[in-house]
C-alpha cells in the first residue's frame, strides 16, 4: 500500500507531466549541490524547469499517462525537464548544459508527440532553429520566386517603354508628310 506522501508525489507528477506533449529525461549522477543549483538557475533563465523524481513513482505515473517507453529512461538519479518555451529550445539548452557539465549530466531520452526519443534524437532537435527563424526562412523561400517574377515583369515593361520611347523620338525626327 503506497504511503500518503507517495500518493501526493504521484498526483503532482501526473498534474505536471500527464498532459505534457514533450519532456526530456536527464541523468545527474555526479552533480553536487552547488552544481545542481547553478544548473537549475541556468535552466530557469531560459524558461526550462528540471524536476528530480523518485524512479518508482515516475515510472508508474509515466506508464499510466501513456509514456511507457519514456519510463525506460528512468533509472538511477534522474530528473524530468520541461519548459514553457518550444521543445527544440529545451533540447538546445540541455545540450549546452551537458557540454558545460561534462560527464556529470547526461541526456537519457525523452518523449515528444506520442513518440519516445533517444539521446541522439534530442541532440538533433537541439539543432533546429527557433520558430521565428524558421518562419523567416519559409517566407524567404516563398518570396524569392515572387520577387523574381516581379523583376522579370518590370524588366519586360521597361523594355517595352524604351522601345515605345525610341519609336516616338524617331517619329519626331521624321519630316511631316507634305500636304497635296
Amino acid at each position: 500500500m503506497p504511503s500518503r506522501l507517495k500518493m501526493l508525489m504521484a498526483e503532482e507528477l501526473k498534474s505536471r507531466y500527464g498532459d505534457r506533449d514533450a519532456f526530456v529525461v536527464v541523468g545527474h549522477t555526479k552533480l553536487g549541490g552547488v552544481e545542481t543549483a547553478a544548473l537549475r538557475a541556468r535552466l530557469r533563465e531560459r524558461g526550462v524547469t528540471m524536476r528530480v523524481v523518485k524512479n518508482s513513482i515516475a515510472t508508474r505515473v509515466l506508464a499510466e499517462s501513456g509514456y511507457g517507453d519514456a519510463a525506460n529512461c528512468v533509472e538511477g538519479p534522474c530528473a524530468l525537464v520541461t519548459g514553457e518555451c518550444e521543445f527544440p529550445e529545451v533540447c538546445k539548452v540541455l545540450s549546452e548544459c551537458v557540454k558545460e557539465f561534462d560527464e556529470k549530466l547526461t541526456i537519457r531520452g525523452g518523449f515528444m508527440d506520442d513518440s519516445p526519443l533517444d539521446p541522439a534524437a534530442v541532440a538533433t532537435l537541439s539543432k533546429i532553429p527557433p520558430m521565428p527563424v524558421l518562419q523567416a526562412q519559409i517566407l524567404a523561400g516563398i518570396q524569392a520566386p515572387v520577387v523574381g517574377l516581379a523583376s522579370a515583369f518590370q524588366s519586360l515593361l521597361r523594355s517595352i517603354a524604351c522601345a515605345l520611347e525610341g519609336i516616338r523620338k524617331q517619329k519626331e525626327k521624321e519630316p511631316a508628310p507634305a500636304a497635296p
